[in-house]
């Protein structure tokens, strides 16, 4: 052996033998870190299929748990992903459940034989919920606030569609069902403030800090940021971002959502794209996946930032995946739709 290390071609193979064996290992590891086997996830999925609702968590082999044996219309995650909120669909009643606990509370929020519960907004420290309801007898729709103690304080006839944020825990922002425009209630005391918006949204969201609004307008061809004066009513200023697409300009935007970092967004572009894009550098856009087959939805961010959820809405039914930031992995969850990050902590 002593001969055989002594030979200068022998000590060459063995080297180079070496250095190969350290690149497949290190192969090995890339194309783990590209399939997900080193991507840790904390949390689980919540998500809804055929109106059942379903928990599963983030391991490849995971098997997803139903949560709830009567049909479920709607799913609600709280902003700190430990409260589970949802609405059944046979009587409209809201349930909650608290973090993993297998208790499923019911939530006294509707009149359930006389109304139908669309929508629920819970505040950040889960004290006041502002719930949308259709009166079954008339079709009269309306905004209703609950307080702390869960009893009902406040009923507004305020015709909205669902699309409903707070802005503090006196004040929330809706679109109206009739005008389509954005106005501001304040609830005490009661006040509806009407904006002189310069497009009629199509979709919009609000800003991490609350104090702009990104509206999304399909016949614009690029989102607006605007400044508004929540005060009286009054747009501040406005700041247009056109999108580059290659040189094309005839293509649709759909719904935003921020990105944990606060300063990017992720919307849908012509249905097949998900664009990465931080709003004051729009030319620096980046396009994550593009599906051509299955119009795609971003559906939610995981607190890291690293994970993005979304949907691909195939003929064979809707398709839950993870997209991972830093792989660019695509990890098939499930068949199903509103799927929601809880319990990331």
């Amino acid at each position: 052996m002593a001969d055989l290390w002594g030979n200068a071609r022998f000590r060459l193979l063995l080297i180079i033998s070496g250095v190969m064996l350290l690149v497949m290992v290190a192969s090995g590891y890339f194309i783990l870190q590209r399939s997900g086997g080193f991507a840790p996830i904390n949390g689980t999925i919540v998500y809804l299929n055929n109106q059942n609702l379903f928990e599963v968590g983030t391991a490849e082999d995971a098997l997803p748990n139903q949560i709830s044996e009567a049909a479920v219309r709607d799913v609600i995650v709280s902003e700190n992903d430990s409260t589970l909120f949802f609405i059944l669909e046979e009587n409209f009643g809201i349930r909650r459940r608290i973090g993993a606990n297998p208790n499923i509370l019911e939530l006294n929020l509707c009149n359930v034989t006389a109304e139908r519960c669309d929508y629920l907004l819970p505040s950040e420290d889960l004290q006041t919920f502002v719930v949308g309801n259709e009166n079954l007898s008339t079709g009269e729709r309306r905004i209703q606030f609950f307080g702390g103690t869960g009893g009902r304080q406040f009923t507004f006839a305020l015709r909205s569609d669902g699309d409903v944020d707070w802005l503090n825990d006196e004040v929330f922002i809706y679109r109206h069902i009739d005008t389509n425009n954005l106005r501001v209630f304040e609830l005490f005391p009661p006040n509806d403030i009407i904006f002189d918006l310069p497009v009629i949204p199509d979709n919009w969201v609000l800003t991490p800090d609350k104090q702009n609004v990104l509206i999304i307008n399909a016949d614009t061809l690029q989102p607006q940021l605007i400044s508004l004066n929540f005060e009286n009513g009054t747009v501040i200023g406005r700041l247009d971002m056109p999108i580059p697409y290659d040189g094309v300009t005839d293509y649709s935007l759909g719904a935003a959502i921020w990105h944990p970092n606060n300063t990017h967004i992720v919307l849908t572009r012509n249905q097949t794209d998900l664009v990465y894009v931080e709003p004051f550098e729009p030319a620096q856009a980046r396009t994550l996946i593009t599906n051509f087959e299955c119009p795609i939805t971003a559906e939610d961010w995981h607190p890291s930032g690293r994970f993005l959820l979304y949907t691909l809405d195939c003929a064979s039914g809707s398709q839950i995946r993870i997209y991972d930031m830093q792989t660019g992995n695509n990890r098939y969850v499930g068949i199903g739709t509103q799927p929601r990050w809880i319990n990331t902590n």
